[in-house]
């Protein structure tokens, strides 16, 4: 696993804790002060899902991503570079698709100005954390892509 501080865990490990911080306050007020914040348990829904797309760019990077690794021992060792290439290119096309559809909504809920009920956050800012989750895990991708060929023994110049 990759240990290196990136803009993805430092945006999700952040989140993570201010998602903590909110649910122990709503908590402690509702079982000791029989009250509750009114906007805490959206604020919190709506951190959880930008830290779920985010940390979707974090696994990419960290290879922790769900594989078939099974499949690999049925793959001749030739050709093992150029299956997992396909499907990072399968994984960036989708990735684009969903990244374009998720902008689209971003921008209506934005030119909408749709807000959230409790909170009165902008439902933009929430919807915001797909598209750029997506975006990220391109660029991750993109990168893994070009690694990989890299360090291929076929790629590197014999003398």
């Amino acid at each position: 696993m990759n240990n290196k501080l990136t803009f993805e865990s430092i945006l999700g490990a952040s989140i993570l804790v201010i998602v903590t911080v909110i649910l122990f306050v709503e908590i402690i007020l509702r079982y000791f002060f029989n009250n509750s914040l009114i906007w805490g348990e959206e604020v919190a829904r709506y951190l959880f899902i930008w830290f779920v797309y985010i940390s979707m760019s974090y696994a990419i990077i960290a290879k922790s991503h769900i594989k078939i690794d099974s499949m690999v021992k049925f793959i001749p060792k030739n050709y093992r570079l150029l299956f997992s290439q396909i499907g990072i290119i399968i994984w960036i096309l989708f990735a684009v698709v969903v990244a374009y559809i998720a902008s689209v909504y971003t921008i209506n809920a934005f030119e909408e100005q749709r807000i959230a009920i409790a909170s009165s956050v902008p439902l933009w800012i929430v919807y915001l954390g797909i598209p750029l989750g997506f975006i990220l895990s391109i660029i991750r991708l993109i990168i893994e892509f070009i690694q990989n060929v890299r360090s291929h023994p076929s790629s590197r110049e014999e003398d």
